[in-house]
């Protein structure tokens, strides 16, 4: 085994399982990581069916993400509406404080998550403030408890792929 390419491999791989806590997307950088060693090794030392499954455990997580802060509104008597912007806001959020140090991303996803989620009940629901706002802080739990599940699947993924070697 060549350490060359470890090196680098291991600290991508833990790179991705630290980026889920700013809120990026950490699982699929683990998943890129994978399938490079992959590729360079004649697919000996981590095989395809291994960055297949990465693949599949990194989309679930994604889509589990953006799908929790939206029941979580909903739970808080959000409509549609509040549903949408607590996903769009979430994704918005993330987006914009991706230029911030440290925890940037992470914290603009669950401000976005609750803007967008108040602003759409307010403007397009036409609730009234308390109930849009109550629907805005409904999305938050979702969006804490997806950013825990995203991190731990990395933390679970950067293990496996640290043993593979």
């Amino acid at each position: 085994m060549e350490w060359y390419w470890v090196v680098p491999y291991l600290m991508l791989v833990w790179l991705g399982v630290l980026i889920c806590l700013l809120g990026l997307p950490g699982p699929f950088l683990i998943t890129g990581a994978s399938a490079m060693a992959g590729w360079f090794t004649g697919w000996q030392v981590v095989p395809v069916w291994l960055v297949v499954i990465f693949f599949v455990l990194a989309l679930l997580a994604e889509v589990l993400d953006q799908w929790l802060g939206m029941a979580s509104a909903r739970s808080y008597g959000s409509t549609r509406a509040g549903m949408w912007g607590s996903f769009l806001g979430g994704l918005a959020g993330a987006l914009v404080g991706i230029p911030i140090p440290f925890l940037g991303s992470l914290f603009g996803a669950f401000l976005g998550a609750f803007l967008g989620a108040f602003l759409l009940e307010w403007l397009i629901s036409r609730k009234k403030v308390f109930p849009a706002v109550r629907a805005g802080y409904g999305a938050l739990p979702g969006r804490v408890g997806a950013a825990i599940f995203k991190t731990v699947l990395a933390l679970s993924m950067a293990v496996t792929a640290s043993f593979t070697l």
